[in-house]
This record gives C-alpha cells, sequence and structure tokens, in this order.
C-alpha cells in the first residue's frame, strides 16, 4: 500500500513538472561554411546545435543526391565522411523535428586535392660563377596549388633572381648564392596545410605579405604588388586581417630599444657609420627587422655620432631638373672607379623615371666591354625587354652594348629607334647614375676607401705587387659584392620625398616602376625575343673572370 502510494505522488510531480515545462519549436545553429575537406581523408561537417522541446530529432541529408554508402555516419548531431571524394562536395542539409515543428539550416562542403609536386630539382646543383642557373618546380592539386621559392636561413638574391611560373631563376651566381632553396606548393583552399621540399612547411602568401611588410611597403602597395608581381587578388581589407594575425603591426608593436642600439652600434663599426638616420632606420627594417621610428633613429645616431649630423649638413647638393616618361624609358649606365685602385671595378645602371638600380655589380674590370654587355645582357634576359634609350659615356666599354641596343631596336618605328637608342654623352651630364653614386659613397663605398688605404699605409698592402693585389681580390671581392647590394636593396624600396619637380615623382623606386600606373605613367620597355639575346651574348659578351692566383714558380 506503501509503495502505490509512493507511486503515485511521483506521478503527480511528473505531471506538474510537464504542465508547467513550455513547448518549443526547434532551432538550429550550423556553420552555412563553405567547408573544405582534403580528398581521402575522413571529415566531420559542422556539428548542428539543435536546441527545443521535446528534444527533436536530428537527420541529415545530401541536397543533390544520396549519401555515399559505407563511408557515412552520425557523431552527436555531426555527420563524418570518411574517404572523402569529389562527388562529396555538395549542400548538407541538417533537419530538426519534434511534435511542435520543424527547422532546416544548410552547410556547403568543398572537397579539394592537396597541392602534389610533379616535378622537383635535383637535390644538387653545381653551377659556375656568374652563370644562370634555373631550378623547375611544378605540382598539381584542386585549385591549382601556388609555387613559391625561398632560400633557407636567407632570402633569394635582390634584383637577381625571378620566379616564372614555378621556375626559380638566378642570374650572374655570386658565391653567396649556395645554399639550400626550398619549393614551396600551397593551396588557397587550405591554407593550414602546404607541402614543401625538404618537409618545411610554409605559408606562400603569408610569406610574401611577410616579406613585403618587412620591406617597409604601406598596406595599398602591398595589395597592388601581390596582384601585378604574384597573381594573388585579396582586398586591403583581407590584408590587413593577414597582418593583424601575423602579428605585423608598426604602431601597437616597437623592438626593445638594447636591441636597436646594439644593431645601430654594430652598423657604425663598418660602412652603416656613412648612413643618416632614414637610412640607418630602413636598414634596420629591412637587414634586422626591427621595427622603430625615424625619430629614435636619429636620436640615438645623435647619441652615438653627434658630429656625423653637422658633416651631413655641410655636404648638400643642389640637384638639375630631371624629365623622363615613365619606367624603361630611359636606363642610365656607369661605372664607379673609387675602388679601381684596389682592383674592386663597379658598374651599375639606374632607371630614370623610377631612380630603381637595375644592375650594379663588382669584378675585377668595368672597362671590359664586353662584360659591361653581359650585365645588360643579364637584365635584359631576366627582365624580358630592354629600354627605348640607354644613356652612357663615350667610351670603349660602351661600345659592345651599344651595338647591342642598336641590333634589338633595329626595327622599332619610334623616335628613338635604331642608332638613336643608344645616347652618349659625358660623364658629368648622365644625372641619375653620376647623383647616386654620391649616395653610394655616403652609405658604403667611403668606408671602404678608407679601410683599404689604411692597409696601404701600414703597409700590408702594395698596388705594384701583383700577389698583393690578386690576394686582395680573393679575400675581399664577395664582401664587397655583398656590401653595395645591401644599398641597393634598401634604395629600391626606400621612399623618395616629394620635390617643387613635378617631372620627378616621388614614392619608393619598385612602386614607381613596377606599379607606374600609380603616377599615371606607363611601362615603355621593347619586348625582346630570347633568340635575340643569345645571339647578342654570344656575339658580344662575356663574363667577368674569376679571381686567379698567379703561380709561386
Amino acid at each position: 500500500m506503501k509503495t502505490s502510494n509512493n507511486v503515485d505522488v511521483a506521478q503527480d510531480k511528473l505531471v506538474a513538472v510537464v504542465g508547467k515545462t513550455k513547448q518549443i519549436q526547434p532551432r538550429i545553429s550550423l556553420n552555412p561554411g563553405p567547408r573544405h575537406a582534403i580528398e581521402e581523408n575522413t571529415f566531420t561537417l559542422p556539428t548542428c546545435h539543435v536546441t527545443g522541446y521535446p528534444t527533436p530529432v536530428v537527420t541529415w541529408r545530401k541536397l543533390s543526391s544520396q549519401f555515399p554508402q559505407g563511408r557515412v555516419r552520425y557523431n552527436n548531431s555531426a555527420l563524418q565522411i570518411s574517404q572523402a571524394r569529389k562527388e562529396d562536395s555538395d549542400v548538407y542539409t541538417c533537419s530538426a523535428k519534434n511534435l511542435f515543428g520543424k527547422a532546416e539550416k544548410n552547410t556547403m562542403l568543398v572537397v579539394v586535392s592537396l597541392p602534389r609536386f610533379t616535378s622537383k630539382p635535383p637535390s644538387k646543383i653545381l653551377s659556375m660563377l656568374s652563370s644562370t642557373v634555373r631550378l623547375n618546380c611544378s605540382a598539381t592539386g584542386d585549385p591549382q596549388p601556388i609555387i613559391s621559392w625561398r632560400k633557407q636561413g636567407g632570402q633569394l638574391p635582390v634584383g637577381r633572381s625571378q620566379q616564372i611560373n614555378g621556375t626559380l631563376v638566378i642570374t650572374n651566381l655570386q658565391q653567396s648564392d649556395a645554399g639550400n632553396y626550398i619549393c614551396t606548393a600551397t593551396s588557397a583552399m587550405v591554407p593550414n596545410y602546404s607541402p614543401a621540399i625538404g618537409g618545411n612547411a610554409a605559408l606562400a602568401r603569408d610569406e610574401v605579405i611577410q616579406t613585403f611588410f618587412n620591406l617597409g611597403f604601406k598596406a595599398q602597395e602591398i595589395v597592388l604588388f601581390l596582384v601585378s608581381v604574384h597573381g594573388i587578388r585579396i582586398s586591403l581589407r583581407h590584408l590587413k586581417r593577414i597582418l593583424r594575425r601575423l602579428g605585423c603591426s608598426r604602431r601597437r608593436f616597437q623592438s626593445n630599444l638594447d636591441e636597436i642600439v646594439e644593431a645601430v652600434e654594430k652598423e657604425l663599426k663598418g660602412s652603416g657609420s656613412l648612413l643618416a638616420y632614414r637610412a640607418m632606420h630602413q636598414r634596420l627594417l629591412n637587414q634586422y627587422g626591427l621595427l622603430t621610428t625615424r625619430e629614435v633613429v636619429r636620436h640615438v645616431l645623435k647619441i652615438f655620432v653627434p658630429e656625423g649630423v653637422e658633416h651631413r649638413l655641410r655636404h648638400r647638393l643642389r640637384r638639375r631638373v630631371y624629365r623622363s616618361k615613365g619606367p624603361n624609358y630611359l636606363w642610365h649606365i656607369d661605372g664607379y672607379d673609387k675602388l679601381k685602385p684596389f682592383g674592386f671595378c663597379i658598374h651599375g645602371a639606374i632607371h630614370g623615371f623610377s631612380r630603381r638600380i637595375l644592375w650594379l655589380e663588382v669584378a675585377s674590370t668595368n672597362n671590359d666591354p664586353k662584360v659591361i654587355a653581359q650585365y645588360c645582357l643579364d637584365y635584359v634576359r631576366q627582365f624580358g625587354g630592354t629600354a627605348r634609350i640607354i644613356r652612357g659615356d663615350r667610351g670603349s666599354e660602351n661600345v659592345s652594348l651599344a651595338a647591342i641596343q642598336h641590333f634589338f631596336r633595329r626595327s622599332c618605328d619610334d623616335d628613338f629607334s635604331g642608332a638613336k637608342s643608344f645616347m652618349y654623352g659625358k660623364s658629368t651630364t648622365n644625372q641619375r647614375i653620376e647623383a647616386w653614386w654620391g649616395r653610394l659613397r655616403q652609405e658604403c663605398a667611403d668606408w671602404w676607401i678608407e679601410f683599404l688605404k689604411n692597409l696601404t699605409d701600414s703597409g700590408l698592402y702594395n698596388d705594384n705587387n701583383v700577389l698583393h693585389r690578386e690576394c686582395l681580390k680573393f679575400s675581399f671581392m664577395d664582401v664587397i659584392q655583398t656590401e653595395p647590394h645591401k644599398v641597393v636593396l634598401e634604395w629600391n624600396v626606400h621612399s623618395i620625398r616629394p620635390s617643387t619637380n613635378l617631372e620627378a615623382p616621388s614614392g619608393k623606386p619598385d612602386i614607381l616602376y613596377f606599379l607606374p600606373e600609380s603616377r599615371g605613367s606607363q611601362d615603355y620597355s621593347i619586348p625582346i625575343d630570347v633568340d635575340e639575346i643569345d645571339i647578342a651574348e654570344h656575339m658580344c659578351a662575356t663574363r667577368p673572370q674569376d679571381v686567379v692566383l698567379p703561380s709561386s714558380n
């Protein structure tokens, strides 16, 4: 009897609870996607979060066809697909139903194929100095993967490397180019997975963005470069989200002052002692990855070298008005002979409109016309074209280059075709390159001139001794080749301040050169066929000889 009473009491309580409970129609929370599954892998669709009373019954269905047999199972309101295939790409519907209603939500699944290499470069390549090497790499996938290259523990050669359809081309090989080069195939649909040669994983797009950021480019400039140079199309808003995710912020993050002071002290011990605060700021950013303001760098330099500011103020130069229509309309070439007494001969070219340095090479000669022609042909081959006009001195070193330029422009019909395409002039009137030599001396060459003169004054070096000259070149050639390249890198990405000369646009040389539309200009280059470049190289060019020590016999 007592047991019966207990049952009645429990039943009465249950009826009371049920009577107070609200009747709730089903509601669903589901990520609409699209979600990306990797082919042949197991993938779980987003969980279908359901509310309602009584508890709804959850079911799934595929929009366009039946579920794959034997590869689907439920897991706590989530649908799991094993060994995903291309035909599994579809819209999937989660349905929740109880006595008081029904609700449905859709989510999209896209099955993608991971990048797979179809060709890889050999594990080891031996190449001659000053030659051109091509590293081939290709991959397949769905969508088509993005191929990129990087150098392990360093950066790709500046101004001498180019990535074309997965192939890395390095011209004018230097000893410093030796190392491990890694080809990466990245799927844009699967941004967190990117197989690469050597077991490394890297986000090609993110690496490119971070490199541009570290070089000091603004967000809008990075967007333009990604589209025009790398074929990566993203919005400015998306780029800013990526930069936030990578922790790239110049305002919120500043490098430790001790690291900045240490880097400045290190630079002041070498040719960096010639840098003004703007150039030093650029070097700290590019070479050390340090984020700080120009004002901080100015104060640090003022503490260490207060006489440097006064010295630079006394040597300010006034520039003549200069005019150039646009990219590749006019190239200026010239040799720099301040280090020539010690066996280091520099030759360079600057672009008239953007002031971008096209090449800057150090060798045992800058008077051999075939060597000068080779410098230009290496750039023409890499770039795929030549300028409307090349301007140089009326010296024997430019004879071969002038002939090649006439050959390239022989069939053109513009005002500067044929023989007019190479313009001779006095060295003092070759304004663009002559002005830049002053920059090179300020930021690099002056330190080396003093260093090498000190060797002479101390009796350690005799320029009349052939063995001394060759030993000096053998010991310092690689180092002195590297130093100007640092200056070139910093120059090409630094900001040129606005001036009263409207014909000389302000901005970064790389931006002005590769994106002339941003300044209302256009590219004036003349495309050159590879066969013509090969003919010119065979007939009129040669690479500088390596340093060879004379026999002791």
